[in-house]
């Protein structure tokens, strides 16, 4: 348990004061560092005192919502899930990240027998992460459809809980509904006990998993990957989205795909790339030829691999044939494990609960809030994960040497 930083060390002295000029976190950019290291004790504490003695004038609107929103993720680090879930909710004031007002704001109030639009924010991995609290909206009574983007409609519209998916305005003006929500203010409102919100992680919702592959997917990849060879398959993930959505922070969560083969590749491992965004194994001799001709796209250094046929790939129809994440969650079904950087796939593989076997997720020693403090080997969220933490940032080398014993 880290201690709490003097409050003293955490007022802006005379010499920051100029950098903070450019700085759009202003007078809270020392709380906003601590928050960016994940160094949530000392950042709540550093909220806490400089919300706390705020007077009009002392700072832009867009630096107080920039500070509450940050307070919110800190607080819920802590497991400080309602004050954090107050706080958090100044994110829907940020409009410069298309976030549309809502229409019929829900307020927690009985949804039985109501409609309930929930729309989609942030990443997709957010997204995935939030499903269980629509599943739990759905079971106290709510019709819910689900405002998404267009090639997750597949997907999303045949997990529990779930009455259709908006892809458009026009559908929108055509369903009448009571209310609509963000899925990351649910927790305010539903947990595991029904109509209550979430306030500690034992109130967390369908921690065993609670969304499904497709079970004729499933089936299907059983088949295509049984003349392998294999007596154990492995699908690795190791890149990420560069920005965490709405976050103010960059989190490093790439991990150089060399270390993952050097850890997993054992006799009898099959590797399999589940790793989307552009990114797959290429040798360093294409890689630098790609980038002289300034052709690498999102590839970057985390994707060279000494000997690329290591890691088996699919085709160009993998996720377009039934929808995006379709194959992908039913090829983690097949697996017998499953590893992860902190990304979208990550978060899917936890949702999936017990029908993904071995699942293993990377974290950056300065990590999401979510993963929480103290470096947790398991999380109250996804019951089939074991959680890997650098010792410091940016060196995996710790993390390498566990998964090696693992295999």
């Amino acid at each position: 348990m880290r201690k709490y930083m003097a409050l003293s060390l955490l007022c802006v002295s005379a010499t920051s004061l100029l950098s903070m000029q450019e700085n759009p976190a202003g007078r809270f950019a020392e709380c906003e560092e601590l928050f960016k290291r994940s160094e949530y004790q000392k950042a709540a504490a550093g909220y806490e005192s400089q919300l706390g003695t705020l007077n009009k004038g002392d700072a832009s609107q867009d630096e107080v919502r920039r500070a509450h929103i940050n307070y919110g993720e800190t607080l819920m680090a802590l497991g400080q899930y309602k004050k954090g879930g107050e706080e958090f909710e100044h994110r829907l004031g940020n409009t410069a990240m298309g976030r549309v007002p809502l229409q019929k704001p829900w307020d927690g109030s009985d949804p039985k027998d109501k409609t309930v639009v929930v729309r989609v924010e942030h990443g997709l991995g957010d997204t995935f992460f939030a499903m269980r609290n629509i599943k739990q909206l759905n079971a106290l009574g709510a019709t819910v459809y689900v405002r998404a983007q267009g090639f997750m409609k597949a997907f999303l519209e045949r997990q529990d809980g779930v009455s259709g998916v908006i892809t458009n305005n026009e559908q929108e003006a055509a369903l009448p509904f009571d209310y609509d929500v963000y899925t990351l203010s649910l927790p305010r409102f539903v947990s595991k006990h029904g109509l209550k919100g979430v306030e500690t992680h034992d109130d967390i919702a369908f921690s065993e998993g609670y969304l499904k592959a497709r079970e004729d997917r499933v089936e299907y990849w059983k088949q295509q990957l049984s003349n392998d060879g294999a007596k154990k398959r492995r699908a690795l993930v190791w890149c990420a989205s560069k920005y965490v959505a709405g976050e103010v922070r960059s989190l490093q969560r790439d991990i150089p795909l060399q270390l993952l083969v050097d850890a997993l590749q054992k006799d009898g491992v099959v590797l399999y790339s589940l790793q989307g965004g552009g990114h797959y194994p290429i040798s360093k001799t294409e890689y630098e030829s790609r980038k002289a001709t300034g052709t690498l796209g999102e590839l970057n250094e985390c994707d060279i691999l000494e000997d690329p046929s290591l890691v088996k790939t699919f085709d160009d129809t993998f996720d377009k044939t039934c929808g995006s994440f379709e194959d992908t969650a039913a090829v983690m079904c097949v697996m017998e494990g499953v590893y992860s950087v902190d990304t979208s796939t990550g978060m899917l593989a936890g949702a999936l609960g017990a029908a993904v076997k071995d699942f293993h997720l990377l974290l950056p020693h300065e990590s999401d809030w979510r993963h929480g403090v103290g470096k947790p080997e398991t999380t109250p969220y996804f019951s089939n994960a074991k959680l890997h933490w650098q010792q410091a940032q940016g060196d995996w080398s710790n993390v390498v040497q566990d998964l090696s014993k693992d295999v």
